[in-house]
């Protein structure tokens, strides 16, 4: 494997599949992150950083140089991070060895075996297909399809969720309104609540709300995308996809 592009960029991608922020648990809320090995593969002329966790998958690429050569490896995030430039960085694996080249320096680091989730990865990693653009609904798997599609402006989602956040409870319920562009953001604690709402730019086709806890206002700020398509179905995963990421989440089932 080896591969050339911005540093900084490589570190967002990887920044972004930790999912790093607070998360609900039971009564309680927790900073909290995926693990810190990440899967990184080149292939097609991009490359992917893949994580996962027994109710969360993320997939983030961008686009890197056609001399660039196929492979995949697994790696420790904050070790691999710390080494990356703003500049341009070319990575190359020699004999389970990932050299970091940064111009004028060049740092070696250990590759990891495999990922605890290594499976959950290797499940989702050909799914979830790039022609959500245009598609009314969305398979994760073979056997489970999205059929509600929700369309906002990337900006407009966030303020909503960081409105949402303020609560305290890090819970949001989507709310989606068949035959509308009505979706709303909310979350409740104790006698707290709020309500966002955001136009949706296509009509629902279908009544839909879920609830999950997960930062990803936090996660999108790392996407260069101007909008985000949400997925997602009655006590269904929900999928966030832009041109440069997908997100699955399980829903929270109560306490």
């Amino acid at each position: 494997m080896k591969f050339t592009m911005n540093g900084k960029r490589l570190k967002n991608i990887i920044n972004l599949c930790l999912l790093k922020g607070k998360y609900n648990q039971g009564l309680t809320n927790a900073k909290g992150q995926l693990g810190n090995c990440v899967k990184i593969t080149t292939r097609d002329g991009r490359v992917l950083v893949e994580n996962a966790d027994a109710s969360t998958y993320i997939r983030a690429y961008n686009r890197i140089n056609e001399q660039s050569e196929n492979g995949r490896i697994y790696v420790n995030a904050e070790t691999l991070s710390k080494y990356l430039m703003d500049g341009e960085s070319t990575l190359m694996l020699s004999d389970s060895i990932l050299l970091i080249n940064n111009d004028t320096s060049v740092a070696e680091i250990p590759i990891l075996e495999s990922h605890e989730y290594a499976h959950v990865i290797s499940r989702f990693t050909d799914a979830m297909g790039d022609d959500y653009e245009t598609a009314d609904t969305y398979s994760i798997t073979e056997n489970l399809t999205l059929t509600t599609r929700v369309d906002v402006f990337k900006e407009e989602f966030i303020d909503a969720v960081s409105m949402a956040e303020k609560v305290g409870s890090c819970i949001y319920t989507f709310t989606a309104k068949k035959d509308s562009n009505d979706f709303s953001v909310s979350s409740e604690k104790l006698r707290e609540s709020i309500t966002t709402n955001i136009t949706s730019g296509v009509t629902i086709s279908k009544d839909a709300i879920a609830s999950y806890s997960l930062p990803i206002s936090s996660a999108l700020k790392f996407s260069q995308d101007d909008e985000v398509i949400i997925f997602y179905d009655d006590e269904m995963p929900v999928v966030f996809r832009t041109s440069d990421m997908v997100i699955m989440r399980a829903p929270r089932m109560g306490e």
